[in-house]
């Protein structure tokens, strides 16, 4: 059966400051921030002013879909210092052992998939 994401309720968005969540984090300029289940990537747009060029955001998502709507934004934006990973990070989280200075992960229950997971 073909899995398909159906997004359910208000997107994160709608409930979530991301400069509120971010603050709270303690992210600072220079970090290494991983945004795990980034969707649309409005906290890792928010994310990547704090850190600054001297720091870097890894956005992963498991939906394609979210991932290049992040990647549009990031051109018309001009931004450098954003990854954005397709990635099922129930499976693994692609990136180097010990390389990640702060980490977020917020309101991924929001969405679900249809047909389940085999």
């Amino acid at each position: 059966m073909t899995e398909k994401h159906v997004h359910h309720g208000r997107s994160s968005k709608d409930i979530l400051s991301a400069g509120e969540v971010l603050k709270a984090t303690g992210l600072k300029m220079g970090d290494t921030f991983l945004d795990a289940g980034s969707g649309d990537g409005y906290i890792s747009i928010e994310a990547s002013n704090i850190v600054g060029d001297s720091g870097k955001i890894f956005a992963l998502d498991v939906y394609p879909e979210s991932i290049e709507i992040l990647k549009k934004d990031i051109e018309k934006r001009d931004l450098n210092n954003i990854e954005p990973i397709v990635a099922d990070i129930i499976d693994t989280i692609p990136l180097e052992e010990n390389s990640i200075d702060n980490v977020l992960l917020a309101n991924v229950l929001h969405g679900f998939i249809e047909g389940g997971r085999s």
